[in-house]
């Protein structure tokens, strides 16, 4: 009896081992499989339908034939596509409409209005032997160019009568009705992107498994072959960003005025100013207060006057009030190049810089703190860390907004990076240039965003330990600490002569100044929205749904008295970014970041997040976008939380949690991104690039 389980035991480790030998081929055989098979399962369920051509339909109630073939005008939301006299089962309808006007293309504007033109949506009536009156069914997203969405599976007992096809979202577009049929066999549908991602996702799962020796292999900031494979990782992530980054074609062919902003200045820097050479209508002018929308709406209104909008007004001239520095490294010289700088060239310029800075500045963080670290956790660790800190809204709206945030957040990793960088153990001294660089990088942010300034001091904080051990602010050290502060004191009084310039005062950067929804100027500070602020920002529950997009908006419901500025939000941080719940566990590595000198660091990173979600709450209210100011203090926080618990428990059971949890944490993250920037309110996909949208929405839903 015991030979005979001790051979089965063999013979299941043989097997175990032979899997995990070739787990990468089997994975990918079994990936294949599911495609072909389950993610395909329509095909082969409808393969043998007999299809029902429906030859005379007729058009009410709003769809009107133009006289042109098989062509309708749609006017309104209530008109439908009708016919009858069915008596037999259904069991799917197809629907194929094609756009009657489609431009050549050869400016933005044909872009997007073909992209328009190619999307409705369905809404169903169908009666069956249980319903003789009618069953309303649920509405449909459909593009022209899918021809996965054109497809309807219906659900109905016994024969079905008549069918009405309300078509949503069409108001004054026309179609072609090349052809509407019922019980059609639905073609098979190959995706090489869905086979991508199930199998990056069972290779995840594989390599970060408890047992994994994948662990065993410690971080080396000097191995080439992790070179190599941070390497390619840093280039997925990159192509992943700049394909991504195009898929809002309202940002991609921007035609909205305000926008251009950068551009503007570029144009007042060249004639020696910085006022914009625009001038305000002597309607504006005229008023008491320009700041008063209301008022001011009425002022334009009734002198046929045009102001420019969410830009800074101030003393009868417009200034832009968005960071200075987004203009001189990129608009300023493609002026004098005379270049073509479209708005979202901004978004991907800085996004190729980011994303390699974010790596650049774990690996310095690791290689300094928390050099037993696996190389693995390293890796998943910094591509959560790129992925986590608000790049997913940069690349659904890459606009004027984004711009001198997210090129403040870059500065912010690059200049924490080479502080950090900066002591060379070996020579037992500190790089002047890596400390010149982390200086004026740190400084730039008040170029970009001032807020970000606050991470200036927490560079400073990371030096606490030197500071402790004398190797710095010495006697022996008045060159390194100079080769630092002189980028600082250049970049501060460079922007305090600007702020100056502009505004009368070497502190005021403008941001009241705007002409926008509501009066900043008298704005204030009010306690009572900061409960509003922390809870959206920090830790709303993010709503889910049934359909895609899974995640959808969480708005904000208040008993608040006043001027409420707030969009969607998709979660607070700590629920949508699990490491970051790694803070409160901080307790149980207070020892551990004493030890290393980070204890006061990782204080000062939190405070640096509550700070910085306090003043945007009341500066300007609750807006996603200032996700990317307040998330990234608390993602290196929870960071250092999490490697120093992996750290303290090296030789514990909770090692294999904290190794289970980290990709777990990360694909949670990822989903929560993934679904909101399909979903995001501003200009959504679903309207803006409605091919895609649907294309996403069928592959990901392969059941419909």
């Amino acid at each position: 009896m015991n030979d005979n389980k001790t051979k089965l035991n063999e013979k299941t480790e043989l097997i175990k081992t032979a899997v995990e030998k070739n787990y990468y081929i089997i994975a990918l055989a079994v990936v294949f499989l599911l495609e072909i098979t389950v993610m395909n399962y329509k095909t082969w369920t409808t393969a043998f339908y007999e299809e029902i051509p429906i030859e005379n339909v007729r058009c009410e109630n709003g769809i009107s034939r133009t006289g042109e073939g098989n062509t309708i005008q749609v006017s309104g939301d209530s008109g439908y596509i009708y016919f009858d006299e069915i008596n037999r089962h259904i069991k799917n309808i197809y629907i194929d409409l094609s756009p009657a006007k489609i431009l050549e293309e050869r400016r933005g504007e044909d872009v997007k209005e073909n992209a328009d033109n190619s999307r409705f949506s369905v809404k169903l009536e169908l009666n069956d032997e249980s319903a003789k009156t009618g069953i309303p069914c649920n509405e449909r997203n459909m593009n022209t160019n899918v021809e996965r969405s054109k497809y309807l599976t219906v659900h109905t007992s016994g024969n079905t009568e008549y069918v009405k096809i309300n078509l949503k979202n069409a108001d004054g577009k026309k179609f072609n009705i090349d052809g509407i049929s019922l019980n059609k066999p639905i073609p098979f549908t190959f995706s090489i992107v869905r086979i991508i991602v199930l199998y990056i996702v069972a290779v995840l799962i594989f390599a970060f498994r408890k047992t994994s020796p994948l662990w065993q292999i410690q971080y080396d900031g000097k191995s080439k072959k992790q070179f190599a494979l941070t390497s390619v990782f840093v280039v997925a992530v990159a192509v992943i960003f700049c394909i991504m980054t195009h898929a809002n074609l309202y940002y991609v062919y921007n035609t909205t005025a305000h926008h251009y902003q950068y551009s503007e200045l570029a144009d007042a820097f060249m004639k020696g100013q910085v006022s914009l050479d625009i001038e305000p209508p002597e309607a504006l002018k005229n008023m008491d207060n320009p700041y008063d929308k209301g008022l001011r709406d009425k002022q334009m209104y009734e002198n046929s006057s045009y102001f420019k909008w969410d830009h800074a007004y101030y003393n009868g001239k417009y200034y832009v009030y968005f960071g200075v520095l987004p203009c001189l490294v990129m608009y300023l010289p493609a002026k004098l190049l005379n270049i073509d700088f479209r708005i979202h060239y901004g978004i991907l310029i800085i996004g190729l810089f980011f994303i390699p800075g974010v790596y650049l500045f774990m690996s310095a963080l690791v290689g300094r703190f928390f050099k037993k670290i696996s190389y693995w956790a390293y890796l998943l660790l910094s591509t959560m860390l790129v992925s986590c800190t608000g790049i997913f809204f940069a690349m659904n709206n890459p606009d004027l907004y984004m711009t001198p945030i997210f090129m403040g957040v870059t500065l912010v990793f690059y200049g924490l990076y080479m502080w950090i960088s900066a002591y060379d153990d070996e020579k037992e001294k500190y790089s002047k240039p890596r400390l010149f660089f982390g200086g004026l990088f740190l400084a730039l942010t008040a170029a970009t965003r001032p807020q970000l300034l606050l991470a200036l001091f927490a560079g400073i904080m990371l030096f606490f330990r030197d500071i402790q051990d004398r190797k710095i602010f010495t006697k022996k050290t008045i060159p390194e600490v100079l080769s630092a502060a002189i980028p600082i004191a250049v970049v501060a009084l460079a922007m305090m002569w600007y702020n100056y310039a502009r505004f009368g005062s070497p502190f005021d950067f403008g941001a009241n100044y705007n002409l926008t929804t509501n009066d900043m100027t008298r704005r204030g500070i009010v306690l009572a929205r900061i409960p509003m602020g922390v809870y959206c920002y920090l830790f709303q529950p993010p709503v889910f749904h049934s359909i895609f997009p899974y995640v959808g908006s969480a708005f904000l419901r208040t008993n608040y008295q006043g001027i409420v500025i707030t969009e969607s939000t998709y979660g607070g941080i700590f629920f949508d970014f699990p490491i970051i719940a790694s803070l409160f566990l901080i307790g149980r590595v207070k020892d551990i970041l004493r030890e290393k000198r980070l204890y006061i660091s990782t204080l000062y990173l939190i405070f640096t997040g509550v700070l910085i979600t306090l003043a945007d709450t009341e500066m300007a209210g609750i807006l996603y976008r200032y996700t990317l100011d307040i998330t990234w203090p608390f993602m290196i926080a929870g960071i250092i939380v999490f490697l120093a618990l992996c750290e303290k428990y090296e030789n514990h059971p909770y090692l294999n949690i904290l190794r289970r949890s980290l990709p777990i944490m990360f694909l949670f993250s990822m989903f929560i991104q993934f679904n909101a920037f399909f979903n995001m309110d501003q200009m959504p996909l679903k309207n803006t690039n409605p091919q895609l949208y649907t294309w996403v929405e069928t592959t990901v839903q392969f059941w419909l």
